[in-house]
């Protein structure tokens, strides 16, 4: 995946949901991936839309969560990117609503 690491050039804390703990509450492991993040903002009509969008080639998926630049963001939806071969090149992370920010 040389192309797709590249493109990868920061970091964020990965927030892996494991499942629940004794209480019910989610259960994580943390491990530092290489991710690709972009801001943008958009004039509509309604005011100023802001996006971020963050790329990465691990398997982050929903219930998980991703931290950087000081927040935590809850992954609503982690959509791959196929490449030619049929194998995912990279996943773009969505999100739902900060905690901590």
């Amino acid at each position: 995946m040389g192309l797709a690491r590249d493109y990868l050039n920061q970091t964020a804390t990965w927030l892996q949901t494991t499942g629940l703990d004794a209480d019910g509450d989610r259960a994580t492991t943390s491990s530092t991936i290489l991710v690709r993040i972009e801001h943008s903002q958009r004039w509509t009509s309604d005011g100023v839309t802001s996006e971020t969008r963050v790329f990465t080639e691990d398997a982050v998926k929903t219930d998980d969560a991703l931290a950087f630049e000081g927040r935590t963001w809850p992954v609503k939806r982690s959509v791959p990117a196929v490449g030619f071969d049929g194998d995912v090149v990279l996943r773009k992370v969505l999100f739902g609503k900060t905690k901590g920010g």
